[in-house]
């Protein structure tokens, strides 16, 4: 791990996409499912049965993508080497970054982090 300072130069909000996974598509499509069963018989019910599925489906995947959202910073730190990098971070319990603060640049195993220096 690779630990420098330097001097928060930008912020901007950004938010981090939420993520889609089995869970929510296949959760959707059971409760879709079951909110048709019941509905209609024969041919009619079997396509009701599976509209609900399909549509279940669609909206637990938008919910879960919802959910899972987070609110992050894209943060440029001017290195005291002189190089600039941007950082892509969620914004913790400590609240967000601001233009002045001198931070510590945290690079190791395919991450960057920012840390406060107080």
């Amino acid at each position: 791990m690779t630990v420098e300072t330097g001097d928060v130069v930008s912020v901007r909000e950004v938010e981090i996409t939420g993520r889609s996974t089995i869970i929510g598509t296949g959760g959707g499509g059971l409760m879709g499912r079951a909110a048709t069963t019941g509905v209609g018989s024969g041919v009619g019910g079997a396509v009701a049965s599976a509209a609900g599925t399909v549509g279940g489906a669609i909206l637990g995947e938008a919910v879960e993508e919802v959910a899972t959202r987070k609110r992050a910073q894209e943060v440029m730190v001017k290195m005291s080497n002189g190089d600039t990098v941007a950082v892509v971070q969620q914004v913790g319990t400590d609240g967000a970054f601001a233009v002045g603060e001198h931070v510590q640049v945290m690079h190791g195993g395919g991450d960057t982090v920012l840390r406060r220096l107080y």
